[in-house]
């Protein structure tokens, strides 16, 4: 008993000690609610006040440290991120996770992918969810959720007025859950962003997302790729797209929409003026569909003009002086069958590791970008840039705010040179990649000053790996704008000749 340690006479300075050799989920899960002292030396504790983001993912949580960790959601009002995907979290460990949620009011974005939670796990988070008014993002990618599960979500969406993203990838989804889904967003005005893909949705579930389109006002981008959708489901959304005024992205890619489906919908295009992305890749589209689409493609004066305005604002762009920071971004290793690189960025003289640059491709491709010091994510990007297509989304840690903000990226192609514009935390910048050479400026739109380039280093030897050298002009941005950017483009076009 005399070896005991005993908190309440424990000296701050040797707690603060001891808790500095512990990682993130022990200090979260383990040492709330221990007693009112130890909970006063938390609430203190640099480390603790500074933690947003949990990143748990692959992490081994069991049904014990579920339940820790909704304890800690209970009481926790730092972290704003947590992604506890690839956990094999079923149902039992879902409803401790979902009571801790009810009483959350800090979480932002939740990261469930790849667990198995099913559908009475997703009746319990669906459930917290119509108390919790905090969460915006909710990412249940691969959970097995089914129809039933899509059921308790459409109750959830007619209360909840904070979610405005719900990836619902791979879930086994078939006719009657979207039908459920579909009916509660003639309701919801608050979702944004709603993901289908790669579940059984046919020509029917495509009606019922059509009737619902029609009435919906809030949605912006809805992704239904990979399903057995047919001509008679491209149809209905023909239907809805020449009613609806929101609906900026809509994915139809791998589906079985065939000429048919492709007359339907450019027909619709001639009357719809705020679609601006539309998939239809890896679908049976044959010559007289393509002929279709390419006509309405070139009576789009709307896309002619925004590229005009591009071009006139790339000539004004000026130079700027000396840079501030400079890392060299180096390619981690060579892909092979898979589409994204993976990079690493280390100081200017390539010995220290800065951040780490981690991708993923299914039917959303994504970015994330690691602090490699701190082990900390500092920004995410989402969409798909690859394969001719543009669709990006980003967030990044904002450390000036301590807050995590939303940005979007585009692209306009000419003829020989692509002009990319990002607009985040109310600051426009753009960049402009031209054929034959290896150096990207990026500029501020409204000023003209340079902020930021990278560059290309040649070489001619078969399988060298990518290297970059990314210069940055400015203060006022976080790195991470600079570093998700040379990503992106340099998966979205060839910037050099692929020598492997």
């Amino acid at each position: 008993m005399a070896n005991q340690l005993n908190l309440h006479i424990l000296p701050v300075e040797l707690f603060y000690r001891i808790v500095n050799y512990l990682d993130d989920f022990t200090i979260i899960s383990a040492l709330s609610n221990v007693c009112k002292r130890v909970d006063t030396m938390m609430e203190n504790y640099r480390r603790y006040k500074a933690l947003t983001t949990l990143q748990l993912c692959n992490y081994n949580i069991d049904l014990k440290g579920a339940a820790n960790l909704a304890n800690a959601l209970k009481q926790n009002k730092t972290i704003s991120v947590l992604d506890i995907g690839l956990n094999e979290i079923d149902a039992q460990s879902m409803s401790y996770i979902a009571d801790g949620l009810r009483e959350n009011q800090g979480i932002l974005k939740l990261s469930l992918h790849l667990n198995k939670i099913g559908s009475k796990g997703a009746a319990y988070l669906a459930d917290a969810l119509k108390q919790n008014q905090t969460l915006t993002r909710l990412n249940l990618h691969y959970n097995r959720i089914g129809d039933e599960g899509a059921r308790h979500f459409a109750d959830t969406l007619r209360h909840n007025k904070a979610l405005v993203r719900l990836n619902l990838i791979r879930n086994e989804i078939g006719d009657q859950g979207v039908a459920d889904l579909a009916d509660a967003l003639q309701e919801n005005q608050t979702l944004t962003t709603l993901y289908l893909a790669e579940n059984h949705i046919g020509h029917q579930g495509a009606q019922h997302l059509a009737q619902a389109l029609q009435n919906n006002h809030t949605l912006t981008i809805l992704y239904v790729a990979q399903n057995p959708i047919t001509d008679e489901g491209a149809k209905h959304f023909a239907e809805a797209l020449k009613q609806n005024q929101s609906l900026t992205v809509l994915s139809l890619k791998k589906n079985k929409i065939g000429d048919q489906g492709a007359e339907y919908l450019a027909d619709a295009l001639t009357k719809n003026k705020t679609l601006t992305t539309l998939h239809l890749k890896w679908n049976h589209i044959g010559d007289q569909g393509a002929i279709s689409l390419a006509n309405v493609l070139r009576e789009n004066k709307k896309l002619i003009l925004f590229l005009l305005l591009s071009l006139i604002l790339a000539i004004k762009c000026a130079k700027s002086e000396t840079a501030v920071r400079s890392y060299v971004v180096k390619e981690d290793k060579p892909p092979t069958l898979k589409p994204l690189t993976d990079f690493t960025a280390y100081d200017s003289r390539e010995k220290d590791r800065i951040y780490l640059l981690r991708t993923t491709s299914s039917d959303i491709d994504t970015i994330t970008l690691f602090d490699y010091r701190a082990r900390t994510m500092i920004g995410n990007v989402e969409g798909e840039w690859i394969n001719g297509i543009f669709n990006v989304s980003l967030s990044i840690y904002d450390p000036k705010s301590d807050k995590w903000v939303d940005g979007i990226m585009t692209l306009v192609r000419g003829l020989l040179s692509y002009t990319y514009k990002l607009n985040w935390n109310n600051q426009r910048l753009v960049m402009k990649s031209k054929s034959f050479t290896k150096t990207i400026k990026i500029y501020d739109e409204s000023t003209n000053q340079l902020m930021g380039q990278f560059r290309y280093r040649s070489f001619w030897r078969s399988g060298t790996k990518y290297k970059y050298d990314v210069k940055i002009f400015t203060n006022k941005l976080p790195d991470a704008i600079f570093l998700l950017s040379m990503t992106v483009v340099h998966h979205s076009e060839k910037l050099v000749d692929d020598k492997r």
